[in-house]
């Protein structure tokens, strides 16, 4: 075999290649879960770290839990489709809570 029939061979190949990759079918994937996160912020637009936040579904009560990491973030993850709540507290800190979360 010649080197310029290797060359076409090649090329052959990965035109074949590329075409199979296109005609595949994508996969059309979805997910039933949410997420909700945030950060805690002080007054002066401080991190506040391990403040308790709870999210709490409105429909049936059910309640997840946490402390906001070391730069006040939180995030919970896997939540399914309905309206929130939010209650956030830390001791010595006015509590918050934010209603109506979709």
């Amino acid at each position: 075999m010649t080197t310029s029939d290797r060359i076409v061979r090649a090329a052959t190949v990965l035109v074949a290649l590329v075409l199979l990759g296109i005609s595949l079918p994508r996969s059309q994937t979805q997910t039933t879960y949410g997420s909700i996160v945030g950060n805690v912020r002080d007054s002066s637009g401080a991190a506040m770290p391990n403040v308790a936040v709870t999210v709490t579904n409105e429909a049936n009560g059910e309640q997840f839990k946490q402390l906001t990491n070391p730069v006040g973030a939180y995030a919970f993850t896997t939540l399914f489709p309905g309206v929130y709540k939010i209650h956030a507290q830390m001791t010595g800190f006015e509590s918050i809570d934010i209603q109506n979360i979709h």
